[in-house]
């Protein structure tokens, strides 16, 4: 991938030192929570002093329905920034209250009012708007 929304925010904020861990390790954990048995490689990510983000999936496209599903236009497959980062948030806040109790919680608030002074509080409602989304699933026409 050329051109990457992690890496560009990551950066316009001050946090590659902190994104450069999140880029090595989320598609490999996004993959094996829908199929363990695939294996995606991460040879290289923007925010690792690489050109550009280089994933290796390995068997992932092998048998009909994959191959199908690989032909779908490239529009239709491409979920939104806001979704990205709605679920992100709402895992993270999860995490934080199931390990953390109340201060897990506390957490999560401050994280969302600091999200709110940098990025305008439109867009902290657009994720507390949309915590309670099932991210289990992926939406219809998906």
């Amino acid at each position: 991938m050329r051109r990457c929304c992690w890496a560009t925010t990551w950066q316009q904020e001050g946090l590659t030192d902190y994104g450069k861990y999140y880029c090595q390790e989320i598609d490999k954990a996004v993959v094996r929570e829908f199929n363990p048995e695939l294996v995606i490689n991460v040879k290289g990510t923007r925010t690792n002093r690489s050109g550009i983000c280089q994933l290796v999936y390995h068997g992932a496209f092998e048998g009909a329905l994959v191959h199908e599903e690989a032909q779908r236009a490239q529009e239709a497959c491409i979920l939104p920034w806001s979704y990205h980062t709605v679920h992100l948030t709402s895992t993270m806040s999860a995490v934080l209250q199931r390990e953390l109790g109340s201060a897990g919680v506390a957490a999560a608030q401050a994280a969302l009012e600091t999200f709110a002074v940098r990025f305008g509080s439109a867009m902290a409602d657009i994720l507390a708007g949309d915590a309670g989304t099932d991210f289990d699933v992926l939406p219809e026409g998906r």
